[in-house]
């Protein structure tokens, strides 16, 4: 062992030794303890790990910088979504060590465009209490999928019904449709709708107008969660139409569709996504379908 490496180890032993500074992220921003930044994750949807944080530890001391549930992230172009923080994390930094970290994060403006790795965010200075207690909830039943989102989106749009809210775990979601209740005053949803088509998955449309149909090939090594989610234009999540945890390893097919009666935008970028990361994507014109279609039948 050179003369280097043996001081470089005894430093880490005596910073690990030195009790850390804990400190919440914009305190440590604006004391200067810290330099961050924040952007999109690559290949990340708006409802999983989408937050990654390059933290940079600028002080001569150890630092445990805590990000909070309910922050709020600004992107710096607001044509892009809005986030929030939807699991609090510590990050342990000794002094001059960087480090890059991926949070759990959701989407409050369902209309503006889904976020991409040349997004970059700054930390709001907005609190708001109802939203924070809100992604408590979302942390505490480990929704950070679908159903989690679609609660986020039902608290920040008062037009957003809460019979979007769904997921193949149906007893979390209808959890999470009565805690939304309770705090905007939105009806609960006439059961007969979580039953039907538009608003759940697992259900077939008792007639399909215009079926469009699709599929994903994947083969991995090892047991993964696997979703699929339709997206429109702007890179929103419209609807999950395959979600399963601990798919076996080897070769699957997964076939997916949908009506395009009930979904009209002209583009949808269909995803597979695996362990919360994209892994595959299709991309479906409806109407460019439709039009050869009609080109063929003559």
């Amino acid at each position: 062992m050179n003369l280097i490496t043996c001081w470089l180890l005894i430093a880490q032993l005596i910073y690990k030794n030195e009790t850390a500074q804990k400190v919440d992220f914009a305190t440590a921003v604006k004391q200067g303890l810290i330099a961050a930044e924040a952007r999109y994750a690559q290949n990340a949807v708006h409802y999983d790990k989408c937050i990654a944080i390059t933290f940079h530890n600028v002080s001569k001391s150890p630092l445990d910088v805590e990000l909070n549930n309910g922050e709020l992230l600004e992107p710096i172009d607001a044509s892009y979504q809005n986030m929030v923080i939807t699991q609090p994390q510590v990050v342990a930094l000794l002094p001059g060590e960087k480090k890059r970290v991926e949070f759990y994060a959701m989407c409050t403006e369902p209309s503006d465009k889904g976020g991409n790795e040349q997004v970059t965010y700054s930390l709001s200075t907005k609190k708001d209490i109802q939203l924070k207690e809100l992604t408590a909830k979302i942390s505490e039943l480990q929704a950070w999928t679908s159903d989690g989102q679609a609660a986020i989106w039902a608290y920040a749009d008062k037009n957003y019904g809460l019979e979007n809210i769904y997921s193949a775990d149906t007893v979390r979601s209808k959890n999470l449709r009565e805690y939304l209740a309770k705090i905007t005053s939105k009806p609960l949803p006439d059961p007969s709708l979580m039953t039907s088509y538009r608003y759940n998955y697992y259900y077939e449309p008792s007639i399909i107008k215009e079926r469009i149909k699709g599929s994903f090939d994947f083969n991995y090594n090892r047991p993964v969660n696997v979703s699929v989610g339709m997206f429109n234009e702007r890179n929103t999540l419209v609807r999950e139409l395959y979600n399963e945890k601990n798919i076996a390893s080897g070769f699957h097919k997964l076939d997916f569709e949908f009506d395009s009666q009930e979904y009209t935008e002209d583009l949808y970028n269909f995803y597979l996504i695996v362990d919360g990361k994209i892994n595959l994507k299709i991309q479906i014109k409806p109407n460019d379908i439709r039009k050869q279609a009609k080109e063929q039948s003559r």
